[in-house]
């Protein structure tokens, strides 16, 4: 039978339990969820100490780092969002 908890995302999709490397990965996601600023702050400084390395050249780093702002601005989009309906219910 499918498995069909509401809290897992692919809930109803599969059948069987979940794996329980699955369950652990799925448990760091709250984590993720709270320290994506310094995450992503953290990625555009390793991605600068690359370039200084020469391990990846300057466009290669200012095409990631524009990635970077992108998904920065993704994240904190979502981070409003979530606060804001948070605030409503």
């Amino acid at each position: 039978m499918a498995n069909t908890e509401g809290s897992k995302m692919w809930g109803g999709r599969f059948v069987g339990d979940t794996d329980p490397i699955m369950e652990k990965f799925n448990e760091s996601i709250t984590y993720d969820q709270r320290m994506w600023d310094a995450d992503i702050r953290g990625s555009k400084a390793y991605v600068k100490a690359l370039e200084k390395a020469k391990l990846v050249s300057t466009e290669e780093m200012e095409q990631i780092l524009q990635g970077m702002d992108q998904v920065w601005i993704n994240c904190a989009g979502r981070a409003a969002l979530d606060f804001i309906i948070d605030k409503v219910r």
